[in-house]
């Protein structure tokens, strides 16, 4: 929400799904939508794959943290990576194929060895924590952007210095104007 409001993007009267119905994500999301007079549907794992496609057509904004594309259909395109070998979770990027073209993508891990599959900084769990990014290219104005994704571990220095290398590499693969989104596991007080 306060990167929509810093980058002046009008929410209120928006159509927006939000993809997922979890108590730490999907409900408090669609709420904070709600509190900005968005129009709010929630879609999940029990809505029928065709009524998700339904919502997802005629939505303003999509909120989700799926990485199934099928529940988007053909106008989507999307970047994923799996942040270890061994796992299922990944923090996916989608975008709409007719409005933006990928001018380039990648990950790295939020480790001392960023290239590398590697644990890092997470001080409770020691899991494989990892960025994505996409450079967009706006296909009407010309205009790139990065959009970066990310999943935090815990602990305030963990979270710290995930910050920080998600900030050095922003800056070095683009000037581009950078989003950046995420689970980063912190309290609204932190």
């Amino acid at each position: 929400m306060e990167m929509l409001k810093r980058e002046n993007i009008e929410i209120e009267g928006k159509e927006c799904v939000v993809i997922g119905r979890s108590d730490i994500v999907g409900k408090p999301l669609a709420q904070l939508l709600l509190n900005e007079n968005c129009t709010v549907t929630i879609v999940h794992s029990r809505t029928p794959k065709e009524d998700i496609k339904h919502h997802i057509k005629f939505a303003d904004i999509v909120f989700t943290a799926i990485d199934k594309i099928e529940y988007f259909g053909k106008d989507y395109e999307i970047f994923n990576k799996y942040r270890a070998e061994s796992s299922t979770e990944s923090t996916p990027i989608l975008w709409k194929k007719d409005k933006f073209e990928c001018v380039r993508k990648g990950y790295f891990w939020l480790s001392d060895t960023p290239e590398v599959e590697s644990r890092g900084w997470d001080e409770i769990y020691n899991c494989y924590r990892m960025c994505v990014y996409v450079i967009l290219k706006d296909k009407i104005t010309g205009e790139e952007f990065t959009f970066m994704n990310t999943h935090f571990g815990f602990g305030d220095k963990g979270q710290v210095d995930s910050a920080k290398l998600i900030y050095e590499y922003s800056k070095k693969i683009s000037d581009n104007a950078t989003f950046v989104t995420g689970d980063f596991n912190m309290k609204p007080d932190s």
